[in-house]
């Protein structure tokens, strides 16, 4: 009976021993499992790449790992992506085309091209103010209104089939047939004074005297838009005669020799032409050099032609200039941005 007994403690012991056997490859396959595939809480799992992983049939499989992405590269020269109202302007150079006769006697406001080589000039000064017609090759008026002794004429355009003209120290202005040079109407503007007149095709555009443009409704001469005229953040102040040239607003400055090309959008200076020359030759000697009224006032610009003009008040000589970029040779010191700002506006 005791063998029975024995026997059967034997069997009991070896299936404990089996299950036991059985339990611990499952831990090892379920181990396993872990390291080489997803984790149970989703997490990534760990990967040695220093021992081989196998494929199916049990050979080595090469294991290929992926580096993450490289970070964006910049664009290009982002570096020199300057916001629009932190450029510099451009220093422009300039040649004389022609030269051509003009009245000695005009104080010379506004400048107006009138097709078949004539313009209209609006001069000032109190008893001697005047709309006019002149020919370019003579020089010769052809045709002339005299403003009455209390007004001083200013700046001038043509728009609409009418010519525009401001008056110095008032917020008016007056209208002319351009045929008869009759007046035929006025206006008022929200300028506090007449400087400089010019349109951009929809709008007249005028300036008086201070660091502002203004744009006015012809319709009404509703204001429809006011830009202060900037350089490095500096107002640009003293803003005269203009003209609209090529999608930029050209504005000589009072009492300076320089030409100021503004943004119709922004109103910063885009470039500057600094013109010393051109009153030296006008101007022959040194007495007339140094009257202070005898400045660079009046462009003109011949669209059909592509022409510019220039004159001073009372200057006896009309230019046509050229205007390109300068050489390497005229890079110097006396052309750099600092040293034509501080003698423009800075």
């Amino acid at each position: 009976m005791w063998k029975w007994a024995v026997a059967a403690f034997a069997f009991v012991v070896i299936v404990i021993a089996a299950l036991a056997v059985g339990f611990g490859k499952r831990r090892v396959h379920r181990s396993s499992s872990s390291a080489s595939g997803a984790s149970s809480n989703g997490t990534e799992p760990s990967v040695s790449v220093d021992a081989p992983v196998r494929s199916p049939s049990g050979t080595a499989a090469n294991l290929s790992v992926v580096s993450p992405p490289a970070p964006a590269a910049p664009p290009p020269n982002a570096s020199s992506q300057v916001p629009d109202a932190m450029k510099e302007p451009t220093v422009y150079a300039f040649e004389v085309v022609k030269t051509y006769p003009h009245d000695l006697a005009a104080f010379t406001e506004g400048l107006v091209y009138a097709g078949n080589d004539t313009f209209y000039e609006s001069t000032g000064l109190y008893g001697h103010s005047s709309i006019r017609l002149a020919e370019l090759h003579t020089g010769k008026v052809r045709q002339q209104r005299n403003m009455d002794s209390q007004w001083f004429g200013e700046g001038l355009t043509l728009f609409g089939g009418k010519l525009w003209q401001l008056v110095y120290k008032f917020n008016y202005g007056f209208v002319y047939d351009p045929v008869t040079l009759d007046v035929v109407g006025n206006f008022t503007t929200t300028m506090s004074d007449g400087w400089g007149l010019t349109h951009d095709g929809a709008n007249l555009i005028g300036s008086d005297g201070t660091a502002f443009i203004y744009f006015f409704d012809p319709a009404d001469f509703r204001e429809t838009k006011r830009l202060r005229v900037t350089d490095a953040g500096f107002g640009v102040h003293q803003i005269n005669e203009l003209e609209y040239i090529n999608g930029e607003i050209w504005a000589n400055i009072w009492l300076t020799d320089c030409i100021a090309r503004i943004s119709p959008e922004t109103g910063r200076v885009l470039g500057w032409m600094h013109l010393p020359d051109l009153k030296m030759s006008a101007l022959s000697n040194a007495a007339a050099r140094a009257d202070g009224d005898k400045v660079l006032n009046g462009i003109a610009y011949d669209v059909e032609s592509d022409r510019i003009f220039v004159t001073g008040k009372k200057w006896p000589l009309l230019f046509e200039i050229k205007v390109r970029g300068l050489t390497s040779n005229e890079m110097n010191n006396a052309n750099s941005l600092a040293a034509v700002r501080k003698a423009c506006h800075l």
